[in-house]
């Protein structure tokens, strides 16, 4: 069987930046197979969302009616890409007090939390102190004192801080 990719079919003769542009829309189909299944349940919400789940990231719309599928799909496996972006589009006012507790269970799934460079890490952190509230008060404090969390200590106190707020 002979294998097609496209450093094989470029060759020597396709430059360097249009096979890297290759490569990255290669990469786009991937990512946008990869994301069809939530984009059929924003679909089926009534979202028609061609250019996938960061659409939400930046826009002024208020989109309630995507939370259960956001709320669904956070905690299936996708690519970090793909999961940064259910993350990022969960970073929202309007989702406190619905949404914190099911994405701090998602964080607290994550292996390496020592630091916020570490994949993920950081919009997590993000989410969790934009959607603290008082029913994650005490699972915040317990991970403040916990050694894995050692390295965010800061991101946790900001949160608890938050969640004790009205």
């Amino acid at each position: 069987m002979r294998k097609f990719s496209w450093e094989t079919v470029a060759g020597p003769y396709m430059g360097a930046s249009l096979r890297e542009s290759s490569k990255r829309n290669l990469n786009h189909l991937k990512l946008k197979e990869e994301e069809q299944p939530i984009l059929d349940d924003l679909l089926a919400a009534g979202f028609k969302m061609d250019d996938g789940v960061w659409l939400f990231v930046n826009t002024n719309e208020l989109y309630l009616e995507a939370l259960p599928v956001l709320l669904k799909h956070l905690q299936l496996p996708y690519t970090e890409r793909i999961k940064e972006g259910i993350i990022r589009a969960l970073i929202v006012n309007e989702f406190r007090g619905l949404a914190g507790p099911a994405v701090l269970t998602e964080f607290k799934k994550l292996e390496n939390v020592e630091n916020d460079d570490a994949p993920l890490v950081f919009p997590f952190l993000t989410a969790i102190q934009c959607l603290a509230d008082r029913s994650m008060t005490a699972d915040l404090e317990a991970m403040l004192v916990d050694p894995k969390y050692a390295g965010i200590a800061s991101y946790l106190e900001k949160a608890i801080r938050k969640s004790k707020r009205k």
